[in-house]
């Protein structure tokens, strides 16, 4: 062998080294990326769950300390939810903190789940306290809620300190959305709102007038525009 072919081997060898040491270092090292929930969050640019996240006051829980899985909805996905809330004449809602939280506690489970590890017809417990179910069509795997709405897991498996963080292109609803034009089923409360003085639920998801509507729906992109720009800042 001439010395120009042991040289181009020689440095083959080492490209491929370091290559295979960077490889290691990022499979091991990947926690490390994104010390937190919300750091992964910032990172894959999901502004509309962040603010979410922010009006619901859910920042700090989702700390370093944090050990979990959250099915992240992107902005595509909080988009639809506005457009069927808004048929069902519920888009106002989502200015509750109250109501915020709880849909964004149904998008996570107080265990680490990687998606391979996800199984067809698997119901997950959510800290909302009603359960999502696992759908796998087609080699893909699916997050469904109580109104047969499903999410497709897009980016999975994001590691971020204890968490794993599932990408996810919708948002699931833990209570059953009433029949179009039905707005006397639409008098629900989500699982675990408190009872008011007047005896409704707290948070009820009732129809708003449309000035109340109006308003609130107003405030509520005010301040989604305003935490989305704090946090990407």
């Amino acid at each position: 062998m001439n010395f120009k072919a042991f040289a181009l081997l020689a440095i083959l060898a080492m490209a491929g080294s370091a290559a295979a040491a960077r490889k290691r270092v990022t499979k091991k090292d990947v926690a490390e990326a994104f010390p937190t929930v919300v750091d992964a969050l910032v990172a894959g640019n999901y502004s509309s769950l962040i603010a979410a996240v922010e009006l619901a006051g859910l920042t700090d829980v989702f700390g370093p300390d944090f050990e979990g899985t959250v099915f992240a909805p992107n902005d595509s996905g909080f988009d639809s939810l506005i457009e069927d809330l808004t048929a069902q004449g519920l888009a106002a809602q989502l200015a509750d903190p109250t109501i915020v939280g709880t849909v964004l506690k149904y998008h996570v489970l107080n265990t680490t789940v990687k998606a391979a590890d996800l199984v067809d017809g698997e119901e997950l417990e959510t800290l909302a306290g009603v359960p999502l179910t696992v759908v796998i069509k087609d080699d893909k795997v699916f997050v469904e809620d109580v109104n047969g709405r499903r999410a497709r897991v897009n980016k999975p498996d994001t590691a971020a300190g204890k968490a794993i963080v599932h990408g996810i292109n919708g948002v699931l609803l833990p209570i059953e959305l009433p029949a179009a034009g039905n707005t006397t089923d639409a008098e629900t409360a989500m699982p675990g709102m408190p009872e008011t003085e007047t005896g409704a639920p707290e948070g009820t998801m009732t129809p708003p007038t449309a000035a109340a509507s109006g308003l609130m729906a107003s405030a509520a992109a005010v301040a989604a525009s305003l935490v989305a720009a704090a946090f990407l800042a």
